[in-house]
């Protein structure tokens, strides 16, 4: 615990609560010395390195391997986490568990799977309502997967590997360069981008709020658990439902 004079984060500089444990902007433990640091321009080559990579994921899985599902996961999780971790590198030494933020307490989890509800109703709300203004069915072209296959995928592993990547890397890489609120926008806008960037443009504007979501769980909590608790409720539901 910091020192009453001390009220900002070591790290970041950002405020911090009386009783915080962990730094709401970046995630740092209070009290822990300042992992060094790329400096912004460790930052911004990681956020380069982090959306080329995530692009060139996306062409491999999405288009090239787009009709073999299993496969384009693979390829997904292989990219993803390989991007990440170079990113993570360019942020300097210690960078790697900053991304990984800190624990969560029950209370954070159970408001992460409050907001993950919320954000599936709008998600849905709003693919109903772009449905009736396009036309058409609206309903997610089937994977040819098993359901407990699908379940583990997209409401499993996807959430664990997005968060670390849009909530972790990216989070912390912004940090370095803009303010908390800046931070939150821009790693929710990247991430609601790369959805789009996968053939679903009209997809941004949900996707963006329910990152918003994501995101002001990891700011708030300093924790990765509460985001990925409520994107996996989220992807869950979708899947079960079908749409989304």
């Amino acid at each position: 615990m910091v020192e009453a004079e001390d009220e900002h984060c070591a790290a970041c500089g950002a405020p911090l609560r009386p009783d915080a444990r962990f730094c709401g902007a970046c995630g740092a433990r209070v009290g822990d010395r300042p992992a060094e640091r790329g400096g912004e321009s460790g930052a911004i080559i990681a956020l380069a390195v982090t959306f080329a990579g995530a692009l060139l994921t996306i062409i491999v899985a999405g288009v090239l391997l787009g009709e073999r599902p299993t496969l384009a996961s693979a390829a997904a999780y292989f990219g993803f986490g390989g991007g990440g971790l170079v990113s993570a590198a360019a942020l300097g030494k210690g960078a790697l568990r900053e991304t990984l933020a800190g624990p969560a307490s029950e209370r954070w989890v159970a408001a992460g799977l409050g907001l993950g509800v919320l954000a599936f109703g709008f998600s849905f709300g709003y693919v109903e309502l772009l449905t009736l203004a396009l036309g058409g069915d609206g309903a997610v072209e089937p994977s040819g997967r098993s359901l407990l296959v699908e379940l583990v995928d997209v409401a499993g592993s996807t959430p664990i590997v997005e968060e670390w990547l849009c909530r972790g890397v990216l989070f912390v890489a912004c940090s370095r360069v803009v303010g908390p609120r800046a931070t939150l926008l821009l790693s929710t806008a990247l991430f609601a981008l790369l959805h789009g960037l996968q053939g679903h443009v009209l997809a941004v504007p949900h996707r963006f709020v329910a990152g918003l979501a994501f995101g002001w769980l990891r700011a708030r909590s300093g924790s990765l658990v509460p985001g990925i608790a409520a994107h996996a409720l989220h992807n869950a539901l979708a899947v079960l439902v079908g749409r989304v």
